[in-house]
């Protein structure tokens, strides 16, 4: 798998490779990918990867990140050198929005993707995520929520797609409830 590290275009944010023992093509408790199916698929070019490091800087420096070429755009749990566990945002091609205008999701705008990911990270720092599989789109609601109040720096519109991909999360929670029964 061809992982690329951008650190020089965080502003100093850690840029942390994988160790060893990480694997990035499994999934860990919290390496899911936090974006649906019908975001862009189209490679990343150098100024896109700039683009969306920069974007990430400017929305916190303190967070770490990772392009990668060929994976999905994650808040993952990492063991670094000392076996410790450390949160670090991977974006690969799935930041950019999709074509679908319809799904709020497929819609997310980048600035907002990266806005929902850096959330993830305060949320499992601080301990208010949903780990369990079964709340899963719970979670992602309510990261979509966290993001829109953390950064309300943001464009409104950007707020306004964090809402709605919200408020898609909830009803795929509840239909998978009701499918269950």
């Amino acid at each position: 798998m061809a992982s690329e590290s951008h650190d020089a275009w965080n502003d100093g944010a850690p840029v942390i490779e994988p160790s060893p023992s990480t694997n990035p093509d499994t999934e860990d408790e919290r390496g899911r990918p936090s974006l649906l199916a019908g975001r862009s698929s189209q490679p990343l070019g150098e100024r896109e990867v700039r683009a969306v490091a920069e974007t990430f800087a400017g929305l916190d420096y303190t967070v770490p990140i990772r392009y990668d070429s060929d994976g999905r755009t994650s808040f993952r749990i990492e063991l670094d050198e000392f076996d410790i566990r450390t949160g670090i945002v991977v974006y690969g091609r799935d930041i950019y929005p999709g074509t679908g205008l319809i799904d709020p999701n497929s819609a997310l705008g980048m600035q907002a993707a990266a806005a929902h990911e850096i959330s993830h990270y305060y949320r499992w720092r601080d301990r208010t995520e949903l780990p369990e599989l079964e709340f899963e789109h719970l979670d992602e609601a309510l990261t979509s929520l966290d993001a829109a109040i953390r950064f309300s720096q943001l464009p409104p519109h950007h707020v306004r797609q964090l809402i709605l991909d919200a408020i898609q999360r909830i009803q795929l929670h509840y239909q998978g409830v009701r499918n269950a029964d």
